[in-house]
């Protein structure tokens, strides 16, 4: 079923998104990654109409949240802890629903390195509540419907990077309508992103997707909490 659904939401799609070549552009290549990307909001940095990638060691934005609850979330500023602050699309994103479930199942091994998970999605909280959070998560779960948390952090936007990830993670694509059902045929443009920081406040890594279903890998959200393990043995007494 979710096979057919795909078919004709695909179809739909470019029946009505000219096709015709564009200059330098390659829709499964390096060269389109800044794609389609809308500006950010007032303070952001902006370098030619498009939101601007944060780097590492850069100064990790300072945002005041808040989760499902009600409850206070502050990001950025030296907290003492190491966070994994993951930007998602669409609250019936399919792909981000099974990176939901991914972090949920590993979430206990990252917590016990010290790991703090914020995930922000681009959607109301209505809209969380009813594909994300109507299971308990053990981590912070946030909606940012404005998209103002997403551009304060450069995330972009882009037609083309989304279809690729259609194209070329269909396995997983499949595993997270499961989850989401229908609803995850119709999704925004919006990229996903990830964020290493630091105890003190420093991006140590900043992942932004090269598709609508690329996310930076475990292997190097554990190598990071290895880093700080060393580096809290290090430090004197």
């Amino acid at each position: 079923m979710y096979v057919m659904a795909l078919h004709s939401a695909m179809f739909s799609t470019f029946t009505h998104v000219s096709m015709a070549p564009v200059a330098g552009w390659d829709i499964f290549g390096s060269a389109i990654r800044q794609g389609t990307d809308r500006p950010g909001a007032a303070g952001a940095a902006i370098h030619g109409g498009k939101p601007m990638r944060l780097k590492s060691s850069a100064v990790a934005p300072l945002l005041a949240l808040k989760d499902m609850n009600g409850k206070p979330v502050a990001i950025g500023g030296a907290t003492g802890r190491r966070t994994l602050l993951c930007f998602f699309r669409d609250a019936a994103c399919p792909f981000c629903n099974f990176r939901i479930y991914e972090l949920t199942r590993h979430h206990d091994s990252l917590a016990a390195l010290g790991l703090a998970v914020v995930a922000v999605f681009a959607s109301t909280p209505e809209e969380v509540r009813r594909f994300v959070a109507r299971k308990p998560r053990p981590f912070v779960v946030v909606a940012d419907p404005s998209s103002s948390a997403h551009e304060a952090y450069g995330i972009e936007r882009s037609l083309w990077r989304k279809w690729k990830g259609v194209f070329t993670r269909i396995p997983t694509l499949l595993k997270g309508l499961r989850i989401v059902g229908l609803a995850g045929l119709n999704t925004t443009n919006l990229m996903p992103a990830d964020f290493l920081i630091d105890e003190d406040g420093h991006i140590a890594e900043a992942y932004y997707g090269s598709d609508a279903g690329d996310r930076i890998p475990f292997e190097r959200i554990e190598l990071f909490l290895a880093r700080g393990l060393l580096k809290r043995a290090a430090a004197p007494a």
